[in-house]
Protein backbone atom coordinates (compact mmCIF):
# COMPACT_ATOMS: atom_id res chain seq x y z
CA UNK A 1 0.00 0.00 0.00
CA UNK A 2 2.78 2.09 0.93
CA UNK A 3 4.51 1.58 -2.08
CA UNK A 4 1.99 1.91 -4.39
CA UNK A 5 1.39 5.51 -2.74
CA UNK A 6 4.85 6.81 -2.77
CA UNK A 7 5.05 5.66 -6.60
CA UNK A 8 2.18 7.35 -7.12
CA UNK A 9 3.89 10.60 -5.38
CA UNK A 10 6.69 10.32 -7.95
CA UNK A 11 4.23 9.61 -10.73
CA UNK A 12 2.27 12.94 -9.79
CA UNK A 13 3.59 15.97 -11.68
CA UNK A 14 5.12 13.91 -14.85
CA UNK A 15 2.85 11.44 -15.62
CA UNK A 16 -0.88 11.82 -14.19
CA UNK A 17 -2.60 8.93 -15.35
CA UNK A 18 -0.27 6.48 -13.64
CA UNK A 19 0.02 8.23 -10.14
CA UNK A 20 -4.01 7.85 -10.43
CA UNK A 21 -3.76 3.95 -11.53
CA UNK A 22 -1.09 3.59 -8.19
CA UNK A 23 -3.31 5.33 -6.02
CA UNK A 24 -6.57 3.18 -7.31
CA UNK A 25 -4.39 0.28 -6.95
CA UNK A 26 -3.49 1.57 -2.99
CA UNK A 27 -7.34 2.13 -2.07
CA UNK A 28 -7.99 -1.08 -3.52
CA UNK A 29 -5.39 -3.29 -1.59
CA UNK A 30 -6.01 -0.98 1.82
CA UNK A 31 -9.76 -1.48 1.45
CA UNK A 32 -9.08 -5.51 1.29
CA UNK A 33 -6.43 -5.32 4.19
CA UNK A 34 -9.07 -3.50 6.18
CA UNK A 35 -11.75 -6.09 6.32
CA UNK A 36 -9.67 -8.55 7.90
CA UNK A 37 -7.60 -6.31 10.17
CA UNK A 38 -10.32 -2.71 10.66
CA UNK A 39 -8.35 -1.49 13.43
CA UNK A 40 -5.54 -0.50 11.86
CA UNK A 41 -5.13 2.61 12.43
CA UNK A 42 -2.21 3.10 10.45
CA UNK A 43 -3.30 1.65 7.02
CA UNK A 44 -6.74 4.14 7.09
CA UNK A 45 -4.63 7.23 7.26
CA UNK A 46 -2.52 5.88 4.22
CA UNK A 47 -6.07 5.42 2.97
CA UNK A 48 -7.04 8.75 3.74
CA UNK A 49 -3.80 10.63 1.93
CA UNK A 50 -4.12 8.15 -1.02
CA UNK A 51 -8.00 9.28 -1.41
CA UNK A 52 -6.53 12.86 -1.04
CA UNK A 53 -4.45 12.88 -3.41
CA UNK A 54 -6.76 10.54 -6.33
CA UNK A 55 -9.20 13.23 -6.11
CA UNK A 56 -6.69 16.11 -7.14
CA UNK A 57 -6.40 14.20 -10.03
CA UNK A 58 -9.97 12.88 -10.72
CA UNK A 59 -12.45 15.90 -10.67
CA UNK A 60 -15.17 14.06 -10.82
CA UNK A 61 -14.38 12.25 -8.10
CA UNK A 62 -13.10 14.59 -6.00
CA UNK A 63 -16.46 15.11 -3.62
CA UNK A 64 -16.54 11.56 -2.83
CA UNK A 65 -12.54 11.09 -2.63
CA UNK A 66 -11.98 14.46 0.00
CA UNK A 67 -15.36 13.62 1.92
CA UNK A 68 -13.91 10.43 2.89
CA UNK A 69 -10.59 11.21 3.50
CA UNK A 70 -11.87 14.24 5.92
CA UNK A 71 -14.39 11.39 7.73
CA UNK A 72 -10.96 9.37 8.63
CA UNK A 73 -8.57 12.58 9.31
CA UNK A 74 -11.32 14.18 11.58
CA UNK A 75 -11.70 10.46 13.45
CA UNK A 76 -7.91 10.48 14.13
CA UNK A 77 -8.29 14.21 15.20
CA UNK A 78 -11.07 13.07 17.69
CA UNK A 79 -8.56 10.55 18.98
CA UNK A 80 -5.86 13.20 19.92
CA UNK A 81 -6.94 16.04 19.96
CA UNK A 82 -3.49 17.77 20.50
CA UNK A 83 -1.94 16.63 17.81
CA UNK A 84 -1.19 19.40 15.86
CA UNK A 85 -0.35 17.58 12.46
CA UNK A 86 -3.92 15.17 12.80
CA UNK A 87 -5.23 18.69 12.94
CA UNK A 88 -3.29 20.07 10.03
CA UNK A 89 -4.18 17.13 7.71
CA UNK A 90 -8.28 17.76 8.86
CA UNK A 91 -7.81 21.67 7.89
CA UNK A 92 -5.92 20.44 4.42
CA UNK A 93 -8.93 17.60 3.63
CA UNK A 94 -11.80 20.09 4.48
CA UNK A 95 -10.02 22.87 2.24
CA UNK A 96 -9.56 20.87 -0.86
CA UNK A 97 -13.42 19.77 -0.27
CA UNK A 98 -14.12 23.13 -0.04
CA UNK A 99 -12.36 24.14 -3.15
CA UNK A 100 -14.07 21.08 -5.17
CA UNK A 101 -17.48 21.77 -3.68
CA UNK A 102 -17.30 26.13 -4.78
CA UNK A 103 -16.58 24.75 -8.45
CA UNK A 104 -19.28 22.77 -8.12
CA UNK A 105 -21.45 25.16 -7.75
CA UNK A 106 -22.30 24.40 -4.55
CA UNK A 107 -21.61 27.57 -1.90
CA UNK A 108 -23.60 26.40 1.14
CA UNK A 109 -21.15 22.88 1.52
CA UNK A 110 -18.14 24.86 -0.08
CA UNK A 111 -19.14 27.42 3.34
CA UNK A 112 -19.35 24.82 5.83
CA UNK A 113 -16.09 23.00 4.95
CA UNK A 114 -14.28 26.31 4.48
CA UNK A 115 -15.41 27.14 7.76
CA UNK A 116 -14.19 23.72 9.59
CA UNK A 117 -11.02 24.34 7.92
CA UNK A 118 -11.27 27.91 9.70
CA UNK A 119 -11.40 26.79 12.84
CA UNK A 120 -9.02 24.48 12.86
CA UNK A 121 -6.64 26.42 11.20
CA UNK A 122 -7.54 29.15 14.55
CA UNK A 123 -7.13 26.77 16.82
CA UNK A 124 -3.29 25.34 16.28
CA UNK A 125 -1.26 26.36 19.31
CA UNK A 126 1.50 28.30 17.64
CA UNK A 127 2.04 31.14 15.92
CA UNK A 128 5.00 29.96 12.97
CA UNK A 129 4.48 31.81 9.32
CA UNK A 130 2.82 28.69 7.91
CA UNK A 131 -0.06 28.46 10.93
CA UNK A 132 -0.64 32.24 10.40
CA UNK A 133 -0.50 31.72 6.54
CA UNK A 134 -2.92 28.77 6.83
CA UNK A 135 -5.59 30.89 8.88
CA UNK A 136 -5.19 34.11 6.09
CA UNK A 137 -5.83 31.67 3.41
CA UNK A 138 -9.06 30.00 5.42
CA UNK A 139 -10.11 33.64 5.97
CA UNK A 140 -9.94 34.29 2.39
CA UNK A 141 -11.65 31.28 1.27
CA UNK A 142 -14.46 31.78 3.15
CA UNK A 143 -14.63 35.35 2.37
CA UNK A 144 -14.75 34.17 -1.48
CA UNK A 145 -17.46 32.13 -0.50
CA UNK A 146 -19.48 34.70 1.39
CA UNK A 147 -18.96 37.12 -1.66
CA UNK A 148 -20.62 34.33 -4.15
CA UNK A 149 -23.36 33.88 -1.48
CA UNK A 150 -24.12 37.21 -1.73
CA UNK A 151 -23.36 38.39 1.90
CA UNK A 152 -21.22 41.12 1.41
CA UNK A 153 -20.30 42.73 4.37
CA UNK A 154 -19.75 39.05 6.03
CA UNK A 155 -17.59 38.53 3.29
CA UNK A 156 -15.43 41.80 3.66
CA UNK A 157 -14.96 41.14 7.34
CA UNK A 158 -13.51 37.76 6.55
CA UNK A 159 -11.11 39.11 3.58
CA UNK A 160 -9.93 42.40 5.65
CA UNK A 161 -8.28 39.39 8.26
CA UNK A 162 -6.78 37.66 5.27
CA UNK A 163 -5.76 40.70 4.14
CA UNK A 164 -4.63 42.38 7.62
CA UNK A 165 -2.41 39.20 7.91
CA UNK A 166 -0.85 38.96 4.44
CA UNK A 167 0.18 42.20 4.95
CA UNK A 168 1.79 41.59 8.31
CA UNK A 169 3.70 38.50 6.99
CA UNK A 170 5.36 40.22 3.68
CA UNK A 171 6.44 42.75 6.19
CA UNK A 172 4.85 45.84 5.26
CA UNK A 173 5.49 48.56 8.06
CA UNK A 174 2.83 51.21 6.47
CA UNK A 175 -0.36 49.22 5.32
CA UNK A 176 -2.02 50.36 2.06
CA UNK A 177 -5.17 51.54 2.42
CA UNK A 178 -8.51 49.94 1.56
CA UNK A 179 -10.42 53.02 0.44
CA UNK A 180 -13.87 51.03 0.38
CA UNK A 181 -15.24 48.14 0.32
CA UNK A 182 -15.34 47.47 -3.52
CA UNK A 183 -13.77 44.78 -5.04
CA UNK A 184 -11.51 47.19 -7.22
CA UNK A 185 -10.10 48.95 -3.43
CA UNK A 186 -9.05 45.47 -2.42
CA UNK A 187 -7.25 44.53 -5.44
CA UNK A 188 -5.45 47.51 -5.55
CA UNK A 189 -4.41 47.20 -1.81
CA UNK A 190 -3.12 43.37 -2.37
CA UNK A 191 -1.22 44.54 -5.35
CA UNK A 192 0.84 46.89 -3.05
CA UNK A 193 1.72 43.94 -0.66
CA UNK A 194 2.28 41.54 -3.02
CA UNK A 195 5.29 43.91 -4.55
CA UNK A 196 7.04 43.21 -1.09
CA UNK A 197 5.89 39.61 -0.27
CA UNK A 198 7.86 36.51 -1.26
CA UNK A 199 6.42 34.65 -4.33
CA UNK A 200 4.82 31.87 -2.64
CA UNK A 201 3.12 34.39 0.01
CA UNK A 202 2.25 36.25 -3.30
Amino acid sequence: IRSDRKLGDLYFSTDPAGAAAQYRQAVAMAREFLKDHPRETQVRDDLAWVRLKLGDLSPGEAIGLYSDALTQFEADAQAAPRDPERQTNVMLAARRLGLAQFKGGDLLAALASFSRALQVAEGLQNTSPQTRLAVAECNFEVGEVLAGNNAPEAAVVKLRKALDTYRDLAGQAVKPPVLDQSPASFEQALQQVAASASAELR
